[in-house]
């Protein structure tokens, strides 16, 4: 399963800096299907709002590590490959 997500089209940093971004449905509906795939992430692929690849393959990821990410202002899109 692969999914895509992009909460801005623009976004810095600053901009981003409050939980907001992943307030309400969005984040409602990351949690239902963490559950799902017992919160556990395979391949987490993060761009910052300058452009900037990290790349975490492999890599046991649980929804609070995400939220962290996001809550920093850091997320600008973000693609999930679960196995």
């Amino acid at each position: 399963m692969h999914i895509f997500y992009s909460p801005v089209a623009e976004v810095t940093p600053e901009a981003s800096a409050s939980p907001l971004l992943w307030g309400g449905a969005a984040l409602a509906s990351v949690k239902q299907l963490a559950a799902r795939e017992n919160s556990i992430w395979d391949d987490l692929v993060l761009w910052t709002a300058q452009g900037i690849l990290f790349q975490l393959l492999t890599a046991i990821l649980h929804l609070q590590n995400l939220e962290i990410i996001a809550e920093r202002g850091q997320l600008y899109t973000m693609s999930i490959e679960l196995s």
